[in-house]
């Protein structure tokens, strides 16, 4: 492309040789991926780039390596990054196919925003949980990583970026946005993302386990200590978290 992408999508992967494609290729479906760009930042040495089986995109991809952690690759991607809005978004989450069209028209009247969470495969209890998340969410503007954040570059960097930490990196960025005076909507469409943290672990323990997370990080508990028991029972269950 000749010209700058008018939204970068930054990827942060860590051991995802086996989501990596699918996520290039859905990307591939959606409304306006030509004038995008993805950005793929591994915190694996590349084992994840390595497994990316075709280079010739109908968008342009940027390969970074840096070092582990989500927030650390989330800096690292942003500032390769080449667009004027930046989207963060997990290798395990779809967009929608009209999302990109959202994320200019949303963010000409604010300066962030966010995706409501969809599940991949969830039955009627479920999603009737997930309306109720997703009102919670939208009414305390809290939305997590896996909601697709986005905002403008000039947004990222009046905040500081992501900060340095572990886990709860989306959280810090929403409060670091809301102190800052900053307008974030949440918007009505949303993102699939995938079930494997739910149906490995079970449903209510996952549920258990995030909200006892989000309470301690609250708490003032440091993120390199809740980090260590997140990735601790998250080996258990065979997913492995920045």
């Amino acid at each position: 492309m000749d010209v700058s992408p008018r939204c970068s999508i930054v990827i942060p992967v860590y051991k995802e040789q086996e989501n990596i494609n699918i996520c290039l290729q859905h990307l591939c479906r959606l409304r306006g991926i030509e004038s995008s760009e993805a950005v793929v930042v591994d915190g694996d040495g590349g084992s994840t780039l390595r497994a990316i089986r075709r280079r010739d995109f109908p968008f342009r991809l940027v390969e970074i390596i840096s070092q582990r952690g989500r927030g650390v690759q989330l800096n690292a991607g942003a500032e390769a990054a080449s667009a004027a809005c930046l989207l963060f978004l997990h290798v395990d989450t779809l967009l929608p196919k009209a999302g990109l069209a959202l994320v200019p028209r949303t963010l000409k009247d604010h300066d962030a925003g966010a995706f409501a969470l969809g599940v991949i495969g969830a039955g009627p209890l479920f999603k009737t949980w997930l309306a109720y998340v997703n009102v919670r969410k939208r009414l305390s503007f809290t939305p997590y990583g896996d909601q697709a954040i986005f905002m403008t570059r000039d947004t990222y960097h009046r905040v500081g970026g992501f900060p340095q930490i572990p886990i709860m990196e989306d959280v810090a960025m929403t409060d670091r946005l809301k102190r800052a005076g900053f307008g974030l909507k949440l918007l009505h469409s949303r993102v699939l993302t995938s079930a494997r943290r739910w149906k490995n672990s079970g449903y209510f323990l996952n549920f258990l386990k995030n909200t006892a997370l989000f309470t301690l990080y609250r708490m003032g508990v440091s993120p390199w200590k809740l980090a260590g028991y997140y990735r601790h029972n998250s080996d258990k269950i065979g997913k492995i978290d920045r």
